[in-house]
């Protein structure tokens, strides 16, 4: 009896040893085995979604920017989109300048192409194959735009805000107004798309910009320029 007893104290005391690792391991593993979720990196070039918490970047030099989504409105027929995308702010310094390279804009992974005459329209999308697809014509409309520190806003390639914004179409409280919107220090885009199964615009890919900014003019974004216009800016102060 002795003996038995004591062979199941063993067996026992293996089995709560075992119970006691498998334990420790399960909360190991839970604690550190999986990558806990990580807030957005609210630097990172990518297209972010609506959010109180997103900051708007600033490029130096040139790059592929995503943009942020600030402002959506969806037309009284139901048919088409209007969104407002924040792209990268821009230096207050009076010399500095903000450009867009329209021939480098893609759509999702496709290239896309403007029309020479109306320059916010998108007329077709090409993919790395070199196949082209022009459904898009007439669905996709990108207005770009640029606002100094004061406000002042400058089309780049279509109709002021107001009028791109401001059609009967749109609820007439959330039109874009004459004034009072000034977008201060930004760079931005008004994207329409037309609701279109075939064309398939049926919801808003990805819209990769390349942009270039120079915070004091010129032809080169120079490494000390830029590291003045960040650490001498109202905005990053602020941030």
């Amino acid at each position: 009896m002795a003996a038995a007893g004591a062979a199941l104290g063993s067996i026992g005391l293996a089995a709560a040893t075992f119970a006691i690792n498998f334990a420790v391991s399960f909360v190991v593993t839970r604690a550190f085995g999986n990558t806990p979720s990580q807030p957005q990196d609210m630097g990172a070039r990518q297209q972010m979604p609506p959010a109180n918490s997103n900051s708007i970047p600033v490029v130096y030099g040139s790059a592929w920017l995503g943009g942020t989504f600030v402002d959506a409105v969806l037309t009284t027929d139901q048919k088409t989109m209007y969104y407002v995308i924040a792209i990268s702010s821009i230096s207050s310094d009076a010399s500095a300048t903000f450009t867009y390279d329209t021939q480098k804009f893609y759509y999702g992974d496709r290239l896309i192409t403007f029309d020479n005459v109306d320059q916010t329209k998108v007329v077709s999308l090409t993919d790395g194959a070199s196949n082209v697809d022009d459904k898009i014509s007439g669905n996709l409309y990108i207005s770009l735009y640029t606002s100094t520190n004061a406000g002042v806003i400058t089309s780049i390639n279509g109709t002021a805000p107001n009028v791109t914004m401001g059609g009967s179409e749109i609820p007439a409280s959330l039109r874009w107004p004459a004034s009072g919107r000034q977008m201060n220090g930004l760079a931005f885009a008004i994207v329409k798309l037309n609701y279109n199964a075939d064309a398939g615009t049926t919801g808003l890919q990805p819209i990769t910009f390349y942009c270039t900014h120079l915070p004091k003019g010129g032809s080169v974004c120079k490494p000390g320029d830029a590291w003045y216009d960040y650490m001498t800016d109202e905005r990053t102060a602020q941030a």
